[in-house]
């Protein structure tokens, strides 16, 4: 618990520290919290991140996906994928695994193969390797 509780203290000084640091920093700490499976504490930082205007990337949001995954939160963690298209980013194959991996828990194997057939092949080139991030 102690690590949590630093990383919410860190990530409570970023947040009042001027000038505000860049998303990265905060992209750490809720990358800390989610490999310590405390999913949960992750979604009112990124509220938190919203209200102080710092503009989430492609990192923050698949992280935020990926705690809605593990919430079963299957319905939310597709919002934020319409998101990523709202902001003018673009998701990458790690997003798209980490929704075939939290439709999986959920028991909605179709869905995530249905994520998994539409992936669109010319935007991500079939390598090995991301055929491993996919199929894990």
């Amino acid at each position: 618990m102690r690590i949590v509780e630093d990383d919410l203290k860190v990530f409570d000084e970023m947040l009042h520290s001027p000038p505000l640091p860049p998303v990265t920093p905060f992209n750490q700490i809720l990358g800390q919290l989610v490999r310590l499976k405390h999913y949960s504490a992750v979604m009112p930082l990124f509220k938190q991140m919203l209200l102080c205007r710092i503009v989430p990337n492609e990192c923050t949001l698949s992280i935020i996906i990926n705690c809605y995954c593990h919430l079963n939160r299957m319905g939310f963690g597709l919002s934020v994928l319409g998101k990523f298209f709202k902001l003018g980013l673009q998701p990458d194959v790690i997003t798209f695994a980490i929704l075939i991996h939290g439709f999986v828990l959920d028991n909605q194997v179709p869905e995530a193969a249905r994520i998994f057939t539409n992936v669109n092949i010319r935007t991500f080139p079939v390598h090995q390797e991301n055929l491993k991030v996919l199929l894990l």
